[in-house]
């Protein structure tokens, strides 16, 4: 059987999230050695092993009440990487406000498996994002479980 391309494992990763569907939906596309960052580094958020990443993703509901990733505005990939950028909308969880921010995702691959998936924001949008309802969204990203 083929390994899925980048592009794929990136494709199946966001539907994960946007659908709400979780840790266990998610954990057979990530390496034993998966890495997640959140960019820019002014929001203070580590970055995460597996593990952690896993535990983060059980508590999204408390960040988003919904979330939806748009279609690409520009996508690409190579044979173990890929990028793409796109708009996510959706509604806060703390305060029930709509949000629009910009994303990018990059993605490196091993075996099939997603080894890494940085995620960079528009860092104006994501402070108020985050900020909202008293920061407590901001803090739950910063949280070590």
């Amino acid at each position: 059987m083929a390994k899925p391309t980048p592009l794929a494992l990136l494709h199946d990763y966001l539907r994960i999230v946007e659908t709400g569907l979780g840790p266990t939906a998610l954990e057979p596309l990530l390496a034993d050695n998966f890495t997640w960052k959140l960019i820019p580094k002014s929001l203070s958020v580590l970055p995460r092993t597996k593990r952690d990443y896993l535990l983060l993703l059980a508590h999204l509901s408390r960040v988003y009440k919904s979330i939806s990733f748009g279609e690409p505005i520009e996508s690409f990939q190579s044979e173990h990487s890929a990028m793409v950028l796109l708009v996510a909308q959706g509604e806060l969880a703390t305060t029930g406000e709509p949000f629009a921010c910009e994303y990018i995702f990059v993605v490196h691959t091993r075996d099939g498996k997603l080894s890494s998936v940085t995620e960079f924001l528009d860092a104006d949008a994501a402070q108020k994002m985050f900020s909202a309802g008293g920061g407590g969204t901001l803090k739950l990203l910063q949280t070590v479980f």
